[in-house]
């Protein structure tokens, strides 16, 4: 069995530790966040993609002006970003807390006029911690392998659980203390499910969502590239149809988060991806839609919607390495990706 199976499996149980250790720095937590004035978030790859879902949370839920930036582009111009960080909380997320980007980024932005650190990796003692003011270490959800699962919905959680405990959203906080106890009905119900779905001969994935749910779901898009090496794209829901329909066909899978209150909208969508022979996966948030040929993946309804995409990315991961199995790939170790990037220190 490759690792990367058994760190797909273990995340809801890892998220256990990780809601513990959030809800205990509940009080510094919400004193940096809420006395902010704006907050720039780093992130590179996977944990870019997270940083822009929790830039929507901290707006969505607290009104805090967030800007998610990918570390790299703000070291080639950091001046394209002086107004933003100056004055800023900067929050930098992270595997490793090692990556050379971030820390050069976060090196930068303070000598630019940001007013402090928060960070989130699933290391102890990193190197990042030596430039922050506050450390939200997660060791139980490293991932050994290159590609990030268990890592990433575990920093998802911990991330939204920040947003949640700020301005006290009660539905959010139960939501993500439930999910774990929630996730082996789940495995139970829809494990074979998955595995079936990666067994269709697709060569294409589109991955659709909205909302803070998006940088997490685009996250999902990046996992097929990864686990299974093969093309994939991100978009938002009804965006889809701005030009990126033209490239779904017979042998495209398409996977929509299916929340909010417009279920007319989302069928007809649906329909439309159908018509154009895409095998179309719906992961449902309560939204008790009308159930057509698609494939539909229940989500827990008593669960926040925000809290509920943690099942959709393990179907995700775990429909992706079945279909890394079927194309005889290493999961554990794609060619050409390194868990994390060291640069030359140049700043």
């Amino acid at each position: 069995m490759y690792i990367i199976l058994n760190e797909i499996k273990d995340q809801f149980f890892a998220l256990e530790k990780t809601v513990k250790k959030v809800k205990e720095m509940e009080a510094p937590l919400t004193e940096q966040f809420m006395g902010a004035k704006k907050t720039v978030i780093f992130g590179s790859g996977s944990s870019y993609l997270l940083a822009k879902s929790m830039a929507a949370q901290l707006m969505q839920l607290a009104g805090i002006p967030s800007y998610p930036v990918p570390a790299g582009d703000f070291l080639v111009q950091p001046e394209d970003y002086a107004k933003a960080v100056r004055g800023a909380l900067v929050v930098t997320i992270s595997r490793s807390g090692s990556t050379s980007e971030i820390i050069m980024a976060v090196k930068k932005a303070k000598e630019m006029g940001a007013l402090g650190c928060v960070s989130y990796c699933a290391v102890e003692k990193a190197e990042i911690s030596a430039l922050s003011d506050l450390d939200v270490e997660l060791p139980w959800c490293f991932d050994a392998s290159v590609c990030q699962t268990r890592t990433v919905t575990n920093l998802y959680a911990a991330l939204l659980l920040t947003a949640a405990l700020c301005v006290k959203e009660k539905k959010i906080i139960s939501s993500l203390e439930r999910a774990p106890k929630l996730f082996e009905k789940y495995c139970g119900t829809y494990d074979t499910v998955f595995e079936d779905i990666g067994r269709y001969a697709w060569n294409h994935a589109v991955v659709l969502a909205d909302s803070s749910v998006a940088g997490l779901a685009e996250e999902g898009a990046l996992a097929f590239k990864e686990i299974c090496q093969m093309n994939s794209n991100f978009y938002h829901v009804l965006d889809v149809r701005h030009g990126p329909m033209v490239m779904v066909n017979k042998d495209t899978l398409v996977i929509v988060f299916a929340a909010g209150q417009n279920k007319k909208l989302l069928q007809e969508l649906i329909k439309d991806i159908q018509k154009k022979g895409a095998l179309c996966v719906v992961f449902d948030c309560g939204m008790d839609r009308e159930v057509g040929e698609e494939i539909c993946i229940n989500l827990p309804k008593e669960l926040d919607s925000r809290a509920a995409a943690l099942f959709m990315m393990y179907g995700i991961q775990r429909l992706t390495y079945e279909k890394a199995m079927r194309r005889r790939v290493n999961p554990d170790a794609p060619d050409g990706l390194d868990a994390w990037i060291k640069l030359e220190e140049v700043l």
